[in-house]
């Protein structure tokens, strides 16, 4: 993977499992533009707001990796390390980003800066099987349709991670009895394009 800028939201808005019985999705799926996570029951997709790596402070110097290009899975407690790193008080948005770089097959390096000091952290690379994330959504989306019953509890935790992504609104559109239900969400004064926040909700009940 290229040296790429990893927004705020997409460390902090996430709904991956701390649950250790499910060690493939102890973890966060940083692409070349998204971040992915999912808890089995939900499954959460965040493009990155474009940040061109040009404008990070020069400070932070990238550093190569070896050839990996379909991503890369980071535990989620690596991931809340690097949140708490970005600088707490900042006159600049591109300050907001954590730069992932260094990417190998065991490790990857997150570096983040407030323009006086410069902190990098390398951590270990998770498990990388994880969920077909493009099969699933055209699969959901293909089968649009019918309501659903969904638990609280799922739909608080997803709540909570769309305010971490500053999206407003939400929109949910059930498939077919048994299926998941899509969601997409956005904040159109904030994003730039058309592609927002997208994701799944696995069901528990299906109506009659």
């Amino acid at each position: 993977m290229q040296p790429i800028l990893i927004q705020r939201r997409n460390l902090e808005a996430h709904v991956a499992t701390t649950d250790k019985s499910h060690s493939g999705l102890n973890v966060i799926r940083f692409e070349d533009d998204k971040s992915v996570s999912s808890d089995g029951k939900l499954l959460m997709v965040v493009p990155y707001q474009p940040e061109p790596i040009e404008e990070f402070p020069g400070t932070v110097e990238p550093r190569p990796g070896d050839g990996i290009t379909e991503g890369v899975n980071i535990p989620l407690a690596s991931v809340e390390k690097v949140a708490k790193m970005l600088p707490k008080k900042q006159t600049r948005p591109i300050l907001e980003n954590a730069m992932l770089h260094g990417v190998t097959n065991y490790e990857t390096v997150f570096s983040t800066t407030d323009l006086d000091t410069v902190n990098d952290m390398t951590v270990q690379n998770g498990e990388q099987r994880f969920p077909d994330v493009a099969r699933i959504l055209s699969d959901i989306e293909a089968n649009d349709g019918q309501p659903m019953c969904l638990q609280l509890t799922v739909l608080e935790k997803l709540i909570k991670a769309l305010k971490k992504a500053q999206a407003t609104a939400v929109v949910l559109v059930p498939g077919e009895p048994g299926k998941a239900i899509r969601f997409e969400a956005r904040h159109s004064d904030k994003w730039v394009g058309d592609e927002g926040i997208r994701g799944a909700i696995m069901p528990i009940l299906v109506t009659d």
